[in-house]
């Protein structure tokens, strides 16, 4: 596979990273991520192909850089969130803190499911040279991983396989904002609460019954 050459370019004159970035990513949510051009990017951000490439070598590296952009803040997010007393709270607050990152960021979240549904964008963007979205990845779920295993350790989870429970509750977490509907009855907050007390329900130790 034909490599890029490095993201890190100097700044241009005429835009701003962060611009291009919004723009290519409405571009990628509307149209998306194959049948949106690099010119198609660079006229709906107001500057030249050439300008555009300044900044980006490719739309696979802009792809990337928004990618790792929203894998960063989720996870910022979580690490902010999760400051409970036991590990039955820090599971319900980063339960909460993913969902409701959803509903806060829902065209960022839209645009990154649908990168991630196209067929040939995972292996494409985990070849850019300096790609960071696997370790990302990796990382946010060792979030997961490291409450599940410490409350294990701790009495209050039951001995659950750490890793696929992780996913289980990630997965879970990941499409909420897609189906709901703010004229249901629950609210934002709602769900997201619900989400978590389903997740502690999964990997809650049993009550010990007294023997007579």
């Amino acid at each position: 596979m034909k490599k890029t050459s490095p993201r890190s370019r100097g700044n241009a004159p005429g835009s701003s990273r962060p611009q291009i970035l919004n723009e290519a990513a409405t571009l990628f949510r509307e149209v998306g991520y194959e049948r949106t051009s690099m010119r198609a990017i660079a006229n709906r951000v107001g500057i030249t192909a050439g300008a555009l490439y300044w900044y980006f070598p490719s739309k696979a590296d802009l792809a990337v850089e928004f990618l790792e952009g929203v894998l960063e803040a989720l996870m910022d997010a979580s690490k902010r969130a999760t400051t409970g007393s036991s590990w039955g709270e820090k599971l319900c607050q980063a339960v909460r803190a993913h969902i409701m990152f959803n509903f806060e960021q829902s065209e960022s979240n839209k645009t990154y499911n649908a990168l991630f549904g196209a067929a040939h964008i995972p292996e494409l963007v985990r070849n850019i040279p300096g790609s960071r979205i696997v370790d990302l990845q990796r990382k946010y779920v060792d979030i997961f991983k490291g409450i599940l295993r410490n409350g294990v350790r701790a009495g209050e989870f039951r001995a659950v396989e750490v890793t696929p429970t992780a996913f289980a509750i990630i997965n879970m977490c990941d499409y909420v904002s897609a189906w709901y509907s703010p004229n249901g009855r629950l609210s934002q907050g709602e769900v997201a609460s619900l989400h978590a007390d389903l997740a502690l329900s999964m990997v809650k130790a049993h009550a010990r019954r007294n023997r007579h």
